[in-house]
């Protein structure tokens, strides 16, 4: 069982170890909610899943993208929601089945989004409802809600919950009008699919004169796998090196922070021979020495790849963006948006790129929490995380959700 005690330790880990500390929106929130648990928890009234909706809602509070909570399996409602304005729309539905994308949430357990928000939040004014909020954590506490349909009809449904499922990436590949290749991966990995995809991809870009890749809802998860798409976007041979630049990083090596990477790394070394081994004592070695010395530069290594050779070059390359864009893929943008013949259209990027290096603290197994120790540099002078903004923004609206539109509104522009 979790409760008040753990919950206080999260916030401390918030506020004195999390890279973002800086950058907390609600610094006092963390009081409030810990005597919300401690009140449930002297009542007996505090369940493991009340406990851990209420991290996620704490989280989300704070803006604290970069930050997991697990817990087990866990559960979903089935169903992501965006909002904007005074609205909350379903945005994608997994196992879901009585939504549909771009159907409005009109209220959540009686209450407007804005205002159920705000009382999960334990704020007494409404929060307004900002296109760049995560909804996950509030759905997932919510009992019940009302939808207004596209078609015009409303419909009361009670909340059914789903184990917690990681959706299938799309990859798309077809045809925009004037012969131009559009082209979707949501996560660029080392799968066998993935390969396969950027097989097609490399075939079908060496016979388009216009390639529109749309990154609105990708998260790279490794340099490694763009290769395909730098080599669509540089005009002459470059190393990687030339290519990534540099993202050079603050890490806060504070003593907590050092002895839970120390922990993590003698739990992998009961079960490692040979080889690895050293490497790990190395690892281990270095972190006792770096132990309490708090934030401290550490310039990146260049990506040990061979060099990028540029391949089919079409006369324009167009990069959607979006809020979701994520990690590896908003590097990617930034690095790439230098070349005359590159366009990036859309949102501000999520600045989840900002954040590395994550630590793990655990209270029993299945249950723990994921946060980043290390900024990047370029962040930390700025005083803020900010994402990649696109040169040219065209603000979301929900028919977007009915009909994606904006491939083709980018080819006009």
């Amino acid at each position: 069982m979790i409760g008040a005690a753990d919950f206080r330790e999260i916030v401390r880990t918030l506020q004195t170890e999390y890279a973002g500390a800086e950058e907390l929106k609600e610094p006092e929130a963390g009081r409030v909610f810990a005597a919300v648990i401690g009140m449930l928890e002297e009542m007996h009234l505090l369940e493991d899943d009340m406990f851990c909706g209420l991290i996620r809602v704490y989280l989300t509070v704070q803006g604290a993208h970069k930050v997991r909570f697990t817990a087990g399996g866990g559960h979903s409602c089935g169903f992501t929601a965006r909002g904007i304005g005074e609205s909350l729309y379903v945005e994608s539905v997994g196992r879901e089945d009585r939504v549909r994308p771009g159907d409005r949430i009109l209220t959540m357990n009686g209450d407007s989004p804005a205002d159920y928000r705000a009382k999960l939040s334990q704020r007494t004014a409404p929060l307004p409802i900002s296109e760049r909020d995560s909804w996950d954590a509030f759905l997932n506490y919510a009992n019940q809600i009302e939808i207004l349909h596209a078609d015009g009809t409303k419909e009361a449904l009670r909340l059914r919950k789903f184990p917690a499922e990681e959706q299938t990436p799309v990859r798309e590949l077809r045809r925009l009008s004037d012969g131009a290749l559009y082209a979707r991966l949501d996560r660029v990995d080392d799968s066998e699919e993935t390969a396969d995809f950027l097989r097609q991809y490399r075939e079908q870009a060496a016979e388009a004169r216009t390639v529109v890749l749309d990154l609105r809802h990708q998260r790279g998860e490794g340099l490694t796998g763009y290769r395909a798409f730098v080599e669509t976007v540089i005009p002459e041979p470059m190393s990687a090196a030339e290519f990534w630049g540099r993202k050079d990083l603050w890490t806060r090596y504070s003593e907590t922070n050092t002895d839970r990477l120390i922990e993590g790394l003698q739990r992998m070394r009961t079960d490692a021979d040979g080889e690895l081994t050293a490497y790990l004592d190395e690892m281990l070695a270095e972190l006792r020495e770096e132990r309490g010395r708090g934030f401290v530069p550490e310039p990146e290594e260049d990506p040990e790849e061979d060099d990028y050779i540029p391949g089919p070059r079409p006369e324009r390359v167009i990069l959607l963006l979006d809020t979701q864009t994520a990690d590896d893929a908003e590097w990617f943008a930034a690095r790439a948006a230098r070349f005359d013949r590159v366009t990036t259209i859309g949102r501000e990027t999520s600045g989840d790129y900002c954040y590395d290096y994550p630590v793990v603290l655990r209270f029993f197994r299945g249950v723990e929490l994921s946060y980043p120790i290390a900024k990047s540099a370029a962040m930390r002078q700025a005083g803020e995380c900010r994402g990649v903004k696109p040169m040219t923004e065209i603000p979301w609206t929900p028919e977007e959700l009915l009909r994606d539109e904006l491939p083709e509104q980018a080819l006009r522009l």
